[in-house]
């Protein structure tokens, strides 16, 4: 695992979209320098200077997918420590033209820490680590309650 990195050793804020194309989630396969092994999460990464969240999560989702977001709306807030790291995530429901997602980059990074595309069923049990942990359980509530007001969800400390 990497430990130094550009990342490391600063309060980062992150925006994340969650994009469901009926009962299944986009998610992209990272090996990011946080984890020993690679694992799946909402495409996302680090709000630039000047960028609001909403701009944030748009030109990632673009970056990592392809996709463009039509609509967003804050659906989760989380917290992500583990020494060095320290995140602050701000997760966004997406809307989409359309569904055709393909693997992206991230044109800051050099080394790329994107592996994998792929849309999981979020009734299904995952065979893979699926990151944050509260995802999706969370997401089967909010799903089937339709939900539309934010929540924060509690910090997460490895």
């Amino acid at each position: 695992m990497l430990t130094t990195n550009p990342f490391a050793g600063k309060i980062r804020v992150r925006v994340n979209a969650i994009i469901m194309n009926g009962d299944s989630v986009l998610l992209v396969k990272l090996h990011a320098p946080t984890s020993e092994h690679p694992f799946w999460m909402p495409p996302g990464g680090g709000l630039e200077v000047g960028e609001t969240l909403e701009d944030g999560v748009k030109r990632e989702v673009l970056e990592e997918t392809g996709l463009e977001v039509t609509e967003s709306q804050l659906w989760y807030i989380t917290e992500y420590i583990k020494e060095p790291w320290h995140a602050i995530e701000f997760y966004y429901k997406c809307e989409v033209s359309h569904f055709d997602a393909v693997l992206g980059s991230d044109p800051e990074l050099e080394v790329q820490y994107l592996q994998g595309i792929a849309w999981f069923n979020v009734f299904d049990t995952p065979s893979e680590p699926i990151k944050p942990p509260f995802l999706i359980n969370q997401l089967r509530q909010d799903y089937q309650l339709k939900r539309s007001t934010p929540i924060f969800i509690s910090s997460e400390h490895e």
